[in-house]
């Protein structure tokens, strides 16, 4: 473990606590975990506060109840969002500003790091930023722990036998510091969430479901549905416009048979359990 890293962020929290009234962002992974261990360290009083999604894995919230967060739920879920305003996209991430980026608290702490991914890395210059919600609502955010990597969290944990979710352990009970904790299908995913999918055809279902009941609204049908799903999880590094007015002619392939094949999913089975539009 890197003590010299660790007394810094330390420091940086302390400092912060000091002069005001501090939060800290719970998403319940394991960057959360080592960021409420340093808090504790620092002996500095913060609120804990966890975002629930709708779409995270079992037990996310039980893991957010255990380390003390107040729970805040959105009015609508991720699936009513997906009715309201079709299916998310990692350049339409309406999800993300709807169930995880609302205001919370004027000062807060984030277990955001570089090391996550090539973007994380670029977007995040220092340990301090202000993100505006509004012109006028705004939160001064805080980064303890931008340069750790992946190597001083896994020390970290298994050092102080900090307990992180489920999902993090294999099947021995080993510590699997690359695994994520995220929303189940993100678009922003390296496979635009397929392989979530896959593990969770139920809600692949209901997602689509909510997505036919969107196009229905705006004049179109399931067909146009199912084939603005394959796009965005097969094709969406082209533009959609242009996609729609080529497919049938680069592809005789129905969608739906697209899906089926990939996923096992059958109209018939989404149709059947449609369910009634809330919008």
């Amino acid at each position: 473990m890197d003590k010299d890293k660790v007394q810094r962020a330390i420091k940086l929290i302390k400092s912060i606590c000091q002069s005001h009234n501090v939060a800290l962002a719970f998403s319940g992974g394991k960057d959360s975990v080592v960021l409420d261990y340093l808090a504790k360290e620092a002996n500095v009083k913060v609120e804990r506060f966890h975002n629930v999604t709708t779409i995270d894995p079992e037990g996310t919230i039980k893991m957010a109840e255990k380390y003390g967060c107040t729970i805040s739920r959105n009015k609508l879920s991720f699936l009513d969002l997906v009715e309201k305003k079709g299916f998310p996209t990692q350049f339409r991430r309406f999800c993300c500003k709807e169930l995880k980026e609302k205001y919370y608290a004027d000062y807060v702490l984030f277990g955001i790091r570089k090391d996550e991914s090539v973007k994380r890395s670029s977007c995040y210059a220092d340990v301090e930023d202000i993100y505006y919600y509004t012109k006028k609502v705004f939160t001064c955010r805080y980064f303890p722990l931008l340069h750790f990597t992946n190597q001083d969290i896994e020390e970290i944990v298994n050092e102080k036998g900090l307990e992180c979710h489920p999902l993090y352990y294999d099947h021995n009970g080993k510590f699997c510091v690359d695994r994520r904790l995220g929303c189940i299908g993100c678009p922003l995913q390296g496979d635009r969430g397929k392989m979530d999918f896959l593990a969770y055809p139920i809600l692949l279902k209901q997602v689509l479901r909510r997505g036919i009941l969107f196009h229905r609204r705006q004049g179109r049908n399931e067909d146009d549905a199912a084939l603005n799903l394959v796009y965005n999880l097969f094709y969406s590094n082209h533009g959609y416009n242009k996609f729609e007015q080529t497919y049938h002619g680069l592809f005789d392939t129905d969608p739906w048979e697209i899906l089926s094949n990939y996923f096992f999913l059958e109209k018939d089975e989404v149709m059947r359990l449609l369910p009634k539009p809330k919008f």
